[in-house]
């Protein structure tokens, strides 16, 4: 079937999906799906589209706009719009793409993060070849006769968690190693900000928004995360008392400790000691 797009060439396809409400309600779901083959004559603008749009370049390059900024995707590169924002997206040379719109579950919580973590909407994903097969194996299932939901939506966070792992550039998560072995090596002592961005050679202010970045938390909150967890094993594993536990995890005073552990878990170290696994 012949697809009427100015710049869409022959052998490019498109189809359609009905998603069920159970898939609306809980799922990722792809609202429709293609493999575009297109000349310098494929240009595309929208205002609002209630979907979102991913993108992986096969060959040639596609030029983006969302909300007045603009970039150029190229070969195994990822784009991923939030339609709802005005945009546009064009070709200058002869490019093929694979493309799906989708919603559901977190997807504008999703979009964002990887928004915040990239700066941008065009990804350089880790080993391209693996969006590529997921985002295959997703058309694949699309297209079989008997439709299932879950594996489709499956797909759609295989992509999202792959691009989530990538690296935007040389500053990318293994920066951080060496603080994070630092926090796991010495948890049990009392840890200042200024201990780890010196280890890293940073300064403060980026050291906090790359770490927040590249980690998903801010260096307190991860250190008080590890810390949590070292006494959630001690609670189960060992005899010692919470005010010995408290110590032994690096917290200042047991009430101190007691605070953080029922904020976090919702319940008192006591009571988490009581639970039977």
């Amino acid at each position: 079937m012949k697809i009427l797009d100015a710049g869409v060439l022959t052998p490019s396809f498109i189809d359609f999906t009905i998603p069920s409400s159970f898939a609306r309600e809980t799922l990722y779901y792809p609202v429709e799906y293609g493999d575009f083959f297109c000349d310098n004559s494929y240009y595309i603008e929208r205002n609002f589209l209630d979907q979102y749009l991913i993108m992986f370049i096969r060959s040639g390059s596609l030029n983006v706009r969302l909300e007045g900024r603009e970039g150029k995707a190229e070969k195994n590169q990822v784009v991923l719009l939030d339609c709802r924002a005005p945009h546009a997206y064009w070709c200058t040379e002869e490019t093929e793409f694979l493309w799906f719109h989708f919603n559901g579950c977190n997807t504008a919580g999703y979009t964002k993060f990887l928004w915040d973590k990239f700066g941008s909407t065009i990804i350089t994903p880790e080993e391209p070849e693996r969006i590529e097969k997921y985002l295959e194996q997703m058309f694949r299932y699309l297209q079989a006769e008997s439709t299932n939901e879950h594996l489709i939506s499956l797909q759609i966070s295989k992509i999202l968690a792959w691009l989530a792992s990538a690296e935007e550039t040389a500053f990318g998560s293994k920066l951080f190693d060496p603080v994070i072995r630092h926090i796991k090596e010495h948890f049990d002592e009392e840890i200042m900000l200024d201990d780890l961005m010196e280890i890293c050679g940073l300064s403060k202010s980026y050291f906090i928004r790359e770490f927040k970045k590249q980690v998903g938390s801010t260096p307190h909150e991860y250190l008080l995360a590890y810390r949590l967890r070292q006494a959630k094993q001690m609670l189960q594993t060992s005899r010692q008392s919470i005010e010995e536990i408290a110590e032994a995890c690096g917290f200042n005073s047991t009430s101190h400790f007691a605070r953080a552990f029922k904020k976090e878990n919702r319940m008192t170290p006591t009571d988490f000691r009581n639970i039977q696994f």
